[in-house]
């Protein structure tokens, strides 16, 4: 399985302070990639290095092959990388239906506020079948004309990584996609996260729930104090003692 976003020792620092700490990485095709750790590893910061949201102070960022370091988030998604982020970002006053055909409109169009405004309806009817589709996967589709603000921050969740399967892509990072999510809302995203993989995207989660990264990931990422300590198998790396001992403050 090749690579499709790796990374080569990635260092940020933020007001002075080593957040990043000379990190490699890589995520394949075909493969679910879990990164865990305690809170301030440097989890999200890196994600927001590998995601164009923020620019490494060393090291490189590759994607399908090429360099990609310098490149911002918005040319990085129109390269097939999508992100989601802890803090949901869809349009409360909009329905679920029309915050995926948005994502699909500005990801076409490149400018989410082109994406927004005027979308003709040609465009709207052709945009209509992949929204579906990614309405159907996500179990969505009961809350496809109900208004985004009415949701619970678990089903937004599951509207964020709709609006990024909208976009087309084939490297995909969340942000904790499991939080918030009851235990029969978690089942169905564990699901979806193989057969996203199934269909040869590189998928890259930060998550807390070890029970659900047990039984979905392929590859465990562990970070603590900005490193990426070990890496291996969810099966060879979450029972060693010094990972239990990292993650819960106390021997396995």
């Amino acid at each position: 399985m090749n690579p499709l976003l790796e990374a080569h020792g990635l260092t940020k620092r933020i007001d002075g302070v080593l957040i990043v700490d000379e990190v490699d990485f890589v995520a394949r095709a075909g493969q679910v990639t879990v990164i865990v750790g305690p809170n301030g590893a440097g989890k999200t910061t890196l994600f927001d290095c590998l995601s164009g949201v923020g620019t490494p102070d060393a090291g490189s960022v590759w994607h399908r092959g090429e360099d990609v370091t310098a490149l911002p988030s918005d040319a990085l998604a129109r390269r097939g990388l999508a992100r989601t982020f802890q803090r949901s970002s869809v349009f409360p006053t909009m329905t679920v239906a029309d915050n995926l055909m948005v994502a699909a409109e500005s990801h076409r169009r490149r400018g989410l506020l082109r994406g927004v405004v005027g979308m003709p309806e040609p465009r709207r009817l052709r945009h209509g079948a992949a929204v579906r589709e990614v309405l159907a996967d996500l179990g969505l589709t009961p809350a496809a004309h109900v208004v985004a603000g009415e949701l619970s921050p678990g089903t937004l969740h599951l509207v964020e990584l709709g609006r990024a399967l909208c976009t087309g892509p084939d490297t995909l990072l969340l942000d904790e996609p499991a939080s918030g999510l009851d235990d029969t809302e978690a089942e169905h995203l564990h699901q979806l996260l193989h057969r996203l993989a199934a269909r040869n995207l590189a998928v890259v989660m930060i998550e807390h729930d070890l029970r659900l990264v047990d039984e979905t990931a392929d590859v465990v990422y562990v970070m603590a104090a900005g490193r990426a300590v070990v890496s291996g198998s969810p099966k060879d790396v979450l029972r060693r003692a010094d990972v239990s001992s990292l993650l819960f403050g106390r021997p396995s």
